[in-house]
């Protein structure tokens, strides 16, 4: 087990890449060809669906230190490698490719963008991750900590729980595995 589960991190430490849009020109700009856009009727039900959330418990964080790429491209994806120790891609995926600003990207393209020898974590939110694309990951970056969940939730559960992960390294060091710890522990008194 790679040490980077035990070592201790930081809310300053650590990156959002939220691939879709954030505002509504920008969702009303990418609703006709967006996979992950095109499955909400408009811009109420996306963004009670959606932003809502994010706007509520994710965007707060940033005054504290989280790193936030809104309505992000593979471009963003790669710097949030070079800037932090831990990068949660917040996106959708189908078969093998991954959604962000510029349409679906093959995998293959999405993992270049992972520097080979990135040793912090990745939380892999892309839907229900498969096996092949954790496997890929772990191949190309062997010291990389790959966190993510084969079940699927709804874009506001996903929210839900990161808000309740990152807060766990909101105002003290915390290891990954004991903010995960926590989480469930909280989610378990629900």
């Amino acid at each position: 087990m790679s040490s980077i589960w035990r070592a201790n991190l930081r809310l300053t430490e650590w990156a959002f890449v939220f691939a879709f849009p954030s505002d509504r020109l920008s969702f009303e700009r990418f609703h006709a060809w967006s996979e992950f856009c095109s499955q909400f009727n408009n811009w109420e039900d996306y963004r009670t669906k959606v932003i809502d959330a994010f706007d509520e418990l994710i965007i707060p964080m940033e005054h504290h230190g989280l790193l936030i790429y809104r309505h992000a491209s593979i471009r963003d994806f790669r710097i949030a490698f070079r800037k932090r120790r831990a990068v949660v891609l917040f996106s959708h995926h189908n078969i093998f490719s991954i959604e962000f600003r510029g349409g679906m990207l093959p995998f293959e393209r999405v993992l270049k963008g992972m520097p080979r020898g990135f040793e912090g974590i990745l939380e892999l939110s892309v839907c229900s991750p498969t096996a092949d694309m954790i496997s890929c990951i772990r191949k190309r970056c062997p010291e990389c900590g790959v966190a993510y969940m084969p079940v699927d939730l709804t874009p506001n559960d996903w929210i839900i729980y990161f808000s309740q992960l990152l807060l766990q390294f909101y105002d003290t060091e915390s290891s990954y595995m004991g903010a995960e710890a926590s989480v469930r522990q909280l989610r378990a008194k629900r």
